[in-house]
Order: C-alpha cells, then structure tokens, then sequence
C-alpha cells in the first residue's frame, strides 16, 4: 500500500477500512432498507470533526511542555527544601509582551514527613485543631520567597493552599 511512513498510517488505514467495509455493506443495506446511504455525509459528519478535534496546535503543545517543566522545577525547587508538594498550577502570560512570565502560582504544600513508625492514629473532628503536616505563617512566607527570588513571581501571585488555618 502507498502511504506515508508516519504517525497519520495508522488514521489512514482505519478510515480506508471503514470506507472500504461501507463500500461492502452498501448495497446489502440499501436493499434491506429501500434507502441508499449517502457514505460522504456519514463521513463528514462523525469522522472528519473527530480527526479535527484531535489536532493540536504546536503552540498550545509547546506552552503545555513549557508549563509542565515550569511545574516539575519548581516542586524539585520546594522539596529539596524540606517540603512536599501535594498539587501545583502555574498560569502563564499569554499575551504578546509578556509571553512566557509567570503570572500566578497555585500551591498545596506540606511539611515533609519522615515515615519511621506506624503511629497510632486518632480521628478529632473538632474544626479548631489545626493539621499537623499543615504549614506556618512563617514557613509559607519562606516558599514564596524562594519561589519569588529564583522564577521572578511578584509575591502577591504566589497563593499556598493546603493549611487548615
């Protein structure tokens, strides 16, 4: 068979054997039904969207790597500190001007803990007892500094999440 030699074979050879099956299965069903198929509006109707629908644009995969590393630095950043990184999201600029800053980071963090011993473990459900692994006032300013001197982040764009302050 002619046909390319990359990642699209596959597609190809799926939408050929659908063509191909229809092509089979056409006359059956237009004598059992009394009604002829149009195969070209099966085909424009629920293959071609899909195939559409699958196509990315390269600069929306690009800013996803791009936001992905973002991401996996500054967690490697934060836990070589002492602490664990439970969730993260950073928003970039898209706009022309700033594209590629850093316009806020969203961060679930908490004190590492060292697993030594299976503790016993007591359920409170009082509201007022503040978690263990939860962070200080302290500890949070101590993040976001580290995040604000080494990714240029204005400190205010630095929300920590997590605490049960």
């Amino acid at each position: 068979m002619i046909l390319p030699k990359s990642k699209n074979k596959k597609y190809i050879e799926v939408v050929i054997g659908i063509y191909i099956t229809f092509v089979i299965i056409n006359p059956i069903v237009t004598n059992i039904l009394k009604k002829e198929i149009n195969f070209d509006a099966v085909l424009a109707e629920y293959i071609i969207p899909d195939v559409e629908a699958n196509r990315t644009d390269p600069n929306t995969q690009i800013e996803k790597t791009y936001v992905q590393s973002l991401e996996n630095s500054i967690k490697e950043e934060i836990e070589k500190n002492g602490y664990k990184v439970r969730d993260i999201y950073v928003d970039i600029d898209t706009s022309s001007n700033n594209y590629g800053q850093i316009n806020k980071v969203y961060l679930e963090v908490s004190k590492e803990e060292k697993i030594n011993e299976i503790k016993q473990v007591e359920i409170d459900i009082s509201k007022n007892k503040k978690a263990e692994n939860s962070l200080s006032r302290t500890q949070e300013t101590e993040i976001i500094d580290i995040l604000s001197n080494n990714y240029n982040v204005d400190k205010n764009n630095i929300i920590i999440g997590g605490n049960d302050d």
